[in-house]
């Protein structure tokens, strides 16, 4: 009965260690894992960055091309109104080509300003998904190196367990079997 009772202390230390053995190797997969979820999060930061980036040169080109034709608008209205004039037989006010060539200019600027701070701003969020993105390669980093620690924890902790194990399974051997 003592034969069995030492088989199953031992039997019991070595399932014991193989437990924690299998929790450690399971402890570095998952940091590995999180590592890799972490790195593909920040490589699709990063294609974001780039397709704002992208995006704020768009906008930049549409807003110039909105300004040429702000510019082109006034224009027309300065020669339409040089051409009634002329139709008419009536003096234009060089005042009011002044005021139409400067409202055309002014409309110009603000096409040109609002395509500069949509571009800024379009810039801005890739710099922050720029960051983000950094911000995960180095979480993973430490997922990964969290997973190693865990990992060498637990060999460590089987490795204990099988000698305490091993202890105890002497002790009792000893205690059942005094004279050898």
């Amino acid at each position: 009965m003592a034969q069995l009772a030492i088989a199953a202390m031992a039997i019991g230390t070595v399932l014991q260690t193989l437990g924690q053995v299998q929790a450690a190797r399971a402890a570095a997969a998952s940091g590995r894992a999180e590592q890799q979820a972490l790195e593909l999060r920040a490589a699709a930061g990063r294609r974001q960055a780039e397709a704002l980036e992208q995006e704020a040169g768009q906008e930049r080109a549409r807003s110039q091309r909105d300004a040429i034709d702000e510019r082109r608008q006034g224009i027309l209205v300065a020669s339409r109104a040089r051409a009634l004039s002329a139709a008419s037989g009536a003096s234009l006010d060089p005042n009011i080509l002044g005021d139409i060539d400067l409202e055309a200019e002014v409309r110009t600027f603000e096409r040109l300003a609002e395509g500069e701070e949509a571009g800024r701003g379009l810039e801005y969020r890739g710099a922050l998904a720029r960051a983000g993105a950094a911000g995960d390669v180095y979480a993973g980093g430490v997922a990964k190196a969290m997973g190693r620690a865990a990992e060498q924890r637990g060999y460590l902790h089987a490795g204990g367990t099988l000698l305490s194990g091993a202890s105890s399974i002497y002790d009792r051997y000893k205690e059942t079997y005094p004279s050898t």
